[in-house]
C-alpha cells in the first residue's frame, strides 16, 4: 500500500523518523517521540535510569514494554489509505490487499452489549469485532457518539501517551475520516455525555463536518 508505517522506530524509513510527530504532556513537556530527526538509542521503553537491555525482559510479563498500540507509528494520511482499501472491499489502487471476505470479516462486529452481557468501560465498548468497533450503539449504558449525525461508523480509537485518534469508515456512504489530537491530559475531562474525551470528540466532529 506505499505506507511509510511502522511498528517502534527501529524498523521505520528515515523519512518517517525525521518528520516524527513529538507527543507532549498539556504543560508541553516531551512524552515520547522527541527524536530531533534521530533514531532513539532504545528502541522500547525502559525505567528512567534501567539499561537498554532486552534480555531483562521476561515473555508474557510486560508487554507494554513494546509500547502501546503495538508501537504503531502511522500518519493521518497513512490512516486514511487503510480506510479508503477497507471502502473499496480490499483493494487500493488497483492493487487486491485483503479478499472482500477478510474485509467483512475485520468489519463485522461480534459481540454487542446488551445491558447485561458484559462491560463497556464506561460506554466507551459496546460493541466489538476482530479488532473494530461500531459507534454508535443506541443501547442503554452506552456513550459512544462522537456525533456521527445518525450513521453508523465502524474503526477503531487510538491512545497512547497524550495521543487520541481514530480512523471511522461509513461503509454505506462510501467515505470515512482519520485524525488525532495530542497534548491530551491523563485523566482527561469527558465531553458532556460521552465516555470519550472533550478532546477527541472536538477532533472527531471538525473532521467529520468536513465530509459533504
Amino acid at each position: 500500500m506505499k505506507l511509510d508505517a511502522c511498528f517502534n522506530w527501529p524498523s521505520c524509513s528515515d523519512g518517517a523518523v525525521a518528520h516524527a510527530v513529538e507527543l507532549d504532556s498539556p504543560a508541553g513537556k516531551p512524552l515520547k517521540d522527541d527524536l530531533h530527526g534521530l533514531r532513539p538509542a532504545c528502541p522500547v521503553f525502559v525505567k528512567e535510569g534501567s539499561p537498554c537491555d532486552l534480555a531483562l525482559w521476561k515473555l508474557g510479563e510486560n508487554g507494554s514494554l513494546f509500547a502501546p498500540q503495538g508501537g504503531l507509528r502511522i500518519s493521518a494520511r497513512g490512516l486514511a489509505r487503510i480506510g479508503m482499501m477497507l471502502l473499496n472491499g480490499g483493494t487500493f489502487d488497483g492493487v487486491r490487499i485483503l479478499s472482500p471476505r477478510a474485509v467483512d470479516t475485520l468489519l463485522a462486529q461480534t459481540w454487542r452489549f446488551d445491558g447485561s452481557n458484559g462491560a463497556t468501560d464506561g460506554g466507551f465498548y459496546c460493541s466489538a469485532g476482530n479488532g473494530t468497533h461500531q459507534v454508535p450503539n443506541r443501547i442503554s449504558g452506552c456513550l459512544d457518539d462522537m456525533g456521527t449525525k445518525g450513521e453508523i461508523l465502524v474503526g477503531h480509537a487510538g491512545d497512547a501517551y497524550g495521543m487520541k485518534s481514530g480512523l471511522w469508515i461509513d461503509r454505506k456512504n462510501g467515505r470515512g475520516i482519520a485524525y488525532f489530537v495530542t497534548g491530551v491530559a491523563d485523566p482527561a475531562p469527558k465531553a458532556p455525555g460521552s465516555a470519550y474525551t472533550e478532546a477527541e470528540v472536538h477532533a472527531f466532529r471538525r473532521t467529520i463536518a468536513l465530509l459533504p
